[in-house]
């Protein structure tokens, strides 16, 4: 959109018309709270939040929440499908807890919107409804900026508050203090990009993501179905198997890398610079 500028409009809803027949429905999910207060960590020492603040705390995981109630619609029609979510991390729920144990197939994508078509689509949904709503946010005005466009949408696509209901809610909101583990549900191969830039990262970040270097990364990312995450030496020991790849940005993020394969990690991504990763094959 950076560089489609004020075209984005219609390449967007020309894209959503062209795909309309291989597409079933749309289904756009919000949460409206209109208790005085909600009820978290239930099963421990629990906390009363005011809606907003509930909000606040619980953003980063609401993808989940969306995957859930799609599964709990849609399960039974679409049982051989696996579903594709972006990245999400949050307290643990009576619904995250559901989803692992029914076994339902799912892959949680780092950069999801770069690397996953259907996930980039939905994001490209979502920033119409965002430049494009106008008046009151309810679960009918969240589909007008696509049927402006895409009148064939009329009968695909639906909104669904998951704030409405007090069943919904109590399986939504976090009962215990602990983060779900959703790393058993990373989609492999990850690469990790090592940049350790001489300025801070989030300076310089828009340019590196324009660079040759990033996009060419992306490209391999796509062509052999993995997700993109920058190497966090904090944590990434964490979530990486000898599936993923390192790619190192200059010859100092090589000895960084180098450090952490010194320290005798198991399973650690093979190192691989832009030149080995051209041969890869999708």
């Amino acid at each position: 959109m950076k560089q489609t500028k004020e075209h984005s409009e219609s390449i967007i809803y020309n894209l959503l018309n062209e795909l309309e027949p291989s597409i079933s429905h749309v289904d756009l999910y919000c949460a409206f709270y209109s208790l005085p207060y909600i009820s978290v960590f239930g099963q421990a020492q629990g906390q009363r939040l005011k809606p907003m603040t509930f909000i606040e705390k619980n953003q980063n995981s609401f993808d989940h929440v969306c995957l859930w109630w799609y599964w709990k619609t849609y399960g039974n029609i679409e049982n051989d499908h696996e579903y594709c979510v972006d990245h999400f991390e949050g307290k643990s729920t009576p619904a995250w807890r559901e989803l692992k144990d029914s076994k339902v197939g799912f892959d949680v994508y780092f950069s999801g919107g770069e690397c996953n078509c259907l996930i980039s689509l939905s994001d490209l949904i979502l920033k119409l409804i965002q430049v494009f709503h106008f008046g009151t946010v309810d679960e009918i005005s969240l589909v007008k900026p696509i049927l402006r466009e895409c009148s064939s949408y009329k009968r695909k696509a639906r909104s669904h508050n998951l704030g409405r209901r007090g069943d919904i809610i109590k399986f939504t909101v976090p009962d215990i203090p602990l983060d779900m583990d959703v790393n058993l549900y990373l989609k492999h191969p990850i690469y990790f990009i090592a940049w350790t830039p001489h300025v801070p990262r989030e300076k310089v970040k828009s340019s590196f993501e324009w660079s040759r270097f990033y996009n060419f990364i992306m490209k391999k990312t796509i062509e052999t179905k993995g997700c993109v995450k920058f190497l966090d030496f904090d944590a990434d020991m964490l979530i990486w198997n000898e599936n993923d790849f390192i790619v190192p940005w200059r010859d100092v993020d090589k000895e960084h890398v180098e450090l952490l394969k010194n320290m005798g990690f198991e399973s650690m991504p093979k190192i691989i610079d832009i030149e080995e990763l051209s041969k890869l094959k999708g």
